[in-house]
């Protein structure tokens, strides 16, 4: 069999949220912001299209970072270089808006389809164990851009395990599956949760704000369908104080569809997002 040859191209796009987006209402109320999420689910989105792959097909984020925040209505351009090389397609991006640098990301498409994680570990929920309505007062997401609909046990400063509903979010069009990118926003929210439970704010306007620092190795194992139930767990790596390293994993309907090697969330002043112009601000981090 003759050896497939590699090809190497350039995309270039812009992506712009609208300032009316309904789910941006809650992400977050009074300071709306894009999630950083969107923007990789954006570039999966349309590396998928030029490439004729199956957009909620096995990915593999390698590595995110999130530079600024961006506020909708924003155009965001997109440069991805993509590399297509024995099966697999490899994407190195970098976001800009207004010319400044917000974000980039690698991704790969192809390879391992299956993960090793393994059904959830049943467990009974200790006492202290919260209502799902006390996720409200302790981050700022709220519907439709609130994606964990239950608290089902917390261990401050270690583990948080919540389920949710993949549901559709019609900012990203409509599809018979749950985005990647949405269903690690998800399991992202899960994790401000955990960070924030001992110190909570559920304003972006004052106090410290958890904002998305960036990711590595994200794998989105397997499409998940509307509908599923999603259960996520998310344990502390590492508490810096003002910076805390997640990893877990998530299940749909039992099925393992999700894992987290790393994302990485960082504590920072409401000042640095409340001063910030529409894309040239003082922040060095994206919301979550």
């Amino acid at each position: 069999m003759p050896q497939q040859q590699s090809v190497r191209r350039t995309l270039r796009a812009t992506y712009t949220v609208a300032p009316g987006d309904p789910f941006l209402a809650g992400h977050f109320p009074g300071f709306p912001l894009v999630p950083g999420l969107f923007l990789t689910q954006y570039l999966i989105g349309l590396v998928s299209a030029q490439e004729a792959l199956d957009p909620a097909g096995p990915v593999l984020l390698e590595k995110a970072r999130f530079r600024r925040p961006v506020q909708p209505g924003t155009p965001v351009g997109v440069e991805a270089e993509v590399l297509r090389d024995e099966g697999t397609v490899q994407v190195s991006a970098a976001l800009t808006a207004d010319s400044v640098p917000v974000a980039d990301v690698r991704l790969r498409f192809g390879g391992r389809a299956a993960g090793h994680i393994g059904a959830r570990a049943e467990g009974a929920s200790p006492p202290d164990t919260p209502p799902a309505a006390d996720i409200e007062s302790v981050i700022p997401h709220r519907g439709p851009a609130l994606l964990v609909d239950a608290v089902t046990r917390i261990e401050p400063s270690r583990l948080i395990r919540t389920r949710a509903a993949a549901r559709e979010v019609p900012a990203l069009g409509a599809s018979s599956v749950f985005p990647p990118g949405l269903l690690l926003e998800s399991w992202a929210q899960s994790a401000v949760a955990l960070a924030c439970w001992t110190r909570p704010n559920p304003r972006v306007t004052s106090g410290l704000v958890t904002l998305l620092a960036g990711v590595r190795k994200a794998r989105l194992l397997a499409p998940v369908p509307l509908g599923a139930v999603l259960e996520h767990e998310c344990v502390v790596v590492r508490d810096l104080g003002d910076t805390v390293i997640t990893s877990g994993t998530c299940h749909a309907d039992g099925r393992p569809v999700l894992e987290v090697e790393q994302l990485t969330l960082a504590l920072r002043a409401a000042g640095t997002l409340v001063s910030a112009t529409p894309v040239s601000s003082r922040s060095t981090n994206e919301g979550a």
